[in-house]
């Protein structure tokens, strides 16, 4: 079985810099950022993640990704670092499961 290695990566604001968001991905992380923008903006689903996204650029800042890990094993980085988030900003990482 091929292993599967990935990118982890956290979505914040330019509003107060937090990360809300931890993702993965196998493509450059400027474009996995472009997909959530596009998502969001054609309101494709309810996420938490894209209301998010919404309601800060109706305040008028900029949605940012920043590279938390990279060469990492598929979903067990994730789990990881949205754990670490969690605890680390309860209640306000809007990922919908960890």
């Amino acid at each position: 079985m091929t292993e599967m290695l990935c990118s982890v990566y956290g979505l914040y604001s330019t509003e107060d810099g937090d990360i809300r968001y931890i993702g993965q991905t196998m493509q450059p992380l400027r474009g996995r950022l472009v997909q959530h923008m596009a998502e969001a903006a054609r309101d494709r689903g309810a996420s938490r993640c894209h209301r998010w996204i919404r309601k800060v650029l109706r305040c008028g800042f900029e949605i940012r990704a920043q590279l938390i890990e990279t060469g990492c094993h598929w979903n067990e980085a994730e789990k990881r670092w949205i754990a670490f988030y969690r605890a680390r900003y309860p209640g306000r990482i809007t990922n919908a499961s960890d």
